[in-house]
């Protein structure tokens, strides 16, 4: 959606579920004069270990996959089922 705006622009729900997705992958806030070290307090904030997904992030798990397929060897399917991975493009 992000590489074809035209295609985007029909349907309002993409742009909130994009909009929502990327706003919860953004660091938490914080106020850099009431830290001692603005960009140490930043970077301890960016490694967080986990943050929760909003939106739609059923499309950045596929084009992870796509884009890694080692993933797979971490989360392995069932075999004995189709997966959205085995689909056509």
């Amino acid at each position: 959606l992000v590489e074809n705006l035209q295609k985007k622009f029909p349907f309002p729900w993409g742009t909130e579920s994009f909009l929502k997705t990327i706003s919860c992958m953004k660091p938490p806030k914080f106020v850099p004069i009431k830290c001692e070290d603005p960009v140490a307090t930043l970077v301890r904030k960016l490694k967080q270990f986990s943050f929760r997904l909003q939106g739609f992030p059923l499309l950045l798990q596929l084009v992870a996959f796509h884009a890694i397929p080692q993933l797979m060897d971490y989360i392995p399917a069932p075999s004995n089922s189709l997966t959205v991975m085995d689909l056509e493009d």
